[in-house]
Order: C-alpha cells, then sequence, then structure tokens
C-alpha cells in the first residue's frame, strides 16, 4: 500500500515513488463532467460522430487526431462556443 508524504509524494513498499497532482485531477474530472453533459444536450452530434467512428473502425481504419479535429469542429461550427476542444471530447467521451 503507498504511503502518501506531506508533499503529494507517495512511496511503494519497494522505494519507488511519484507525485500526484490532486489540482490536475479535479480539473480533469470536471471537464469529463463538462463533456459528458454537453454529450448529453447534442445528443444528436454525438450520435453522428459515434456513427461516423463506428463505420471508421468497421474498415480496419483510424481517424488521425487532424481529422478527428476537423470532423468535430465541421459539426460543432453553428453552435456557440464549445467549452472544450475536440482532443478532450475524444478523450472523455462515454
Amino acid at each position: 500500500m503507498p504511503r502518501v508524504t506531506a508533499t503529494n509524494r507517495l512511496e511503494t513498499p519497494r522505494g519507488y515513488h511519484y507525485t500526484r497532482h490532486p489540482d490536475k485531477i479535479r480539473a480533469n474530472k470536471k471537464l469529463k463532467q463538462r463533456v459528458h453533459r454537453w454529450c448529453d444536450q447534442h445528443a444528436d452530434i454525438d450520435a453522428i460522430i459515434y456513427v461516423y467512428l463506428f463505420d471508421t473502425l468497421k474498415n480496419d481504419e483510424t481517424l488521425s487526431a487532424v481529422e478527428e479535429k476537423a470532423l468535430f469542429e465541421g459539426l460543432t461550427e453553428n453552435l456557440p462556443a464549445v467549452p472544450f476542444s475536440a482532443a478532450d471530447y475524444f478523450k472523455y467521451r462515454q
């Protein structure tokens, strides 16, 4: 069981250590909630992206980060400001 020190540094029984970043963990959790909330509010756009990704994977292909960004920005261009980036969407989507 890791032992937590006062500096957010976790030490394992074998002497390895790593640093936790609670601020980043909290920020990532809030961003994930924001993405999920947006997906619930815009289920039609989320479904279009899901179908496109499914068809792409079915053909044994993958999308690059640039293609994911273009797909996301193309579908959300007529919406008011989206509170996260395309990379965040593809990282945290359900």
